[in-house]
């Protein structure tokens, strides 16, 4: 099968790509990433979560704000 000739399959890349856009989907998946990263070497654990915090914060700096609606 194809991925191009299933349409479910590109409905699930148009939702994934939608979401990649969204703010909170990066922050949850550095959340994660940085959780998975103190169980996984606790002896570094306060690198690793001050990386995910540091980027978290990045995306926040960089990410423009959907604009109030009137």
């Amino acid at each position: 099968m194809k991925l191009e000739s299933s349409p479910k399959a590109a409905a699930v890349l148009e939702w994934t790509i939608a979401r990649l856009g969204e703010q909170s989907t990066w922050k949850g998946l550095i959340g994660f990433l940085t959780a998975c990263g103190i169980s996984i070497a606790p002896e570094i654990q306060t690198t690793i979560l001050s990386l995910g915090l540091a980027a978290i914060a990045m995306i926040n700096v960089l990410r423009k704000e959907a604009a109030p609606e009137k």
